[in-house]
């Protein structure tokens, strides 16, 4: 399994079925961990240019998106599993994460960057 740490302006790469953890920090501006308890994590991948969601990943589903210990070192893993991508044609998508901290307020914490799906070749 590949572990990717996931950061403002990344492009994530993967083959169609692969098995892929995204590692993501929130942080505020001055580069201080922001908590995630009582948060709610968001991860989405959609086509380009419709936006048309194909892969969407919440922190409420702990198979999904799963905050680490100690919460308020603001870290989740994004957990992408084969069935996410291998129905997908191989193309370039676009992603991005927010948060819902516990007081209701939301935040994107990585911008838009491209979610690039190859093709496979060995299917298992």
């Amino acid at each position: 399994m590949t572990c990717l740490s996931l950061e403002a302006g990344a492009t994530i790469s993967l083959y169609r079925g692969q098995d892929l953890t995204l590692l993501l920090s929130v942080k505020d501006p001055a580069g201080a961990a922001i908590t995630l308890a009582g948060a709610v994590v968001y991860f989405t991948v959609a086509t380009i240019p419709e936006g048309i969601p194909v892969i969407t990943k919440t922190s409420n589903a702990v198979l999904e998106i799963k905050v680490l210990a100690p919460a308020t070192a603001g870290q989740a893993e994004i957990y992408l599993l084969p069935a996410d991508t291998s129905g997908l044609d191989s193309a370039i998508y676009a992603y991005d994460a927010w948060v819902q901290v516990a007081s209701g307020k939301r935040y994107p914490v990585v911008p838009p960057g491209q979610f690039i799906v190859g093709p496979r070749v060995t299917v298992l």
